[in-house]
């Protein structure tokens, strides 16, 4: 299975698993790095199933570049950064020896200025990192995790917005109901029957749910069909409901962590590109992300998209 081809007499493969080998055994001492979210933890799940010992570290846009300059290079064989990437940051800025203990395995088409195969950089849009990481892990360990493509599934339906099969939502609801350690724990040998008490709390969730849904505040915007609210809680799911209602962009703004999440269905508009290009964040084409801890810088933030969407994309315009 060629994962990573490269048109060369050489295949990429060839290139890269000889020098991961050199770094990455199931006896490495390894540091891994995830977002923090369930596609991030998934990815975790993953290496924890093929390396006897593996650190994990949560990271978020705001805090990943500072977190990669502080890690003690010397406490670890190998470091894995999966389902993010530096912000600014580069590799380069790195020691040659420290940046080679270094494996990036992200699928953000933000993150694609870092793919670099020859030295264990890899970027590949299409799949959730969770999938990326599985079949890296089969390809350069050997093993089988075919136990895993259930779950590996469900993340990958949840993360890429395909939402095809209903359990991935409800797996994501447990992620932030067992946050990493027990959901690890949980799902680590890939058992996906829910039980009786994860039945009973998907229904209390829905009843939360709407009971939210009924009482949000929503702010239209003014010249496109895009509209803000406040939300800590079921942000995905707020968004697909306000899309079904006819908004193409949500800006749902965290109260306590800032943090704004973005969702888009503008036609022929890939937001986190464009949050990329006006240097406010990032993500993936239906979903971004910025950090707004300032209100003020915020709302010029938003009416820099909006206006930006306004001038770009005419079939987003309300007038």
């Amino acid at each position: 299975r060629m994962l990573f081809p490269l048109n060369t007499g050489v295949s990429e493969n060839e290139i890269s698993i000889s020098g991961i080998k050199r770094i990455l055994t199931k006896n490495s001492k390894v540091l891994n790095i995830t977002h923090n979210d369930m596609d991030g933890i998934g990815c975790n799940i993953i290496l924890s199933n093929c390396i006897n010992d593996v650190e994990h570290m949560k990271a978020s846009y705001p805090t990943i570049d500072n977190m990669v300059r502080n890690i003690n290079f010397d406490n670890y064989d190998c470091i894995i950064i999966s389902d993010i990437a530096p912000e600014k940051l580069n590799f380069d800025e790195l020691t040659e020896e420290q940046s080679k203990k270094i494996i990036l395995l992200d699928h953000h088409p933000t993150a694609l200025r870092h793919h670099d195969p020859t030295n264990n950089k890899f970027v590949y849009e299409g799949k959730s990192a969770t999938h990326l990481v599985k079949d890296f892990s089969e390809l350069v360990f050997g093993y089988d995790l075919g136990y895993l493509t259930e779950l590996v599934y469900l993340i990958n339906d949840y993360d890429m917005w395909e939402h095809n099969d209903p359990r991935s939502k409800e797996l994501n609801m447990l992620y932030y109901f067992y946050w990493d350690l027990k959901f690890k724990q949980r799902f680590f040998d890939g058992q996906l029957e829910f039980n009786e008490d994860e039945v009973k709390f998907f229904k209390k969730r829905e009843h939360a749910f709407n009971e939210l849904y009924n009482n949000l505040e929503v702010f239209d915007l003014d010249s496109i069909k895009g509209c803000l609210i406040s939300c800590d809680e079921f942000v995905n799911d707020v968004c697909e409901k306000l899309k079904e209602e006819g908004y193409e962009i949500i800006f749902a703004r965290n109260p306590n962590s800032k943090n704004v999440s973005v969702r888009s269905s503008v036609e022929g508009c890939n937001i986190g590109e464009l949050l990329k290009e006006l240097g406010i964040g990032g993500g993936h084409p239906y979903a971004g992300g910025m950090h707004a801890p300032d209100l003020k810088i915020f709302q010029n933030n938003l009416n820099l998209i909006e206006k930006t969407i306004y001038q770009k994309y005419k079939n987003a315009r309300t007038r």
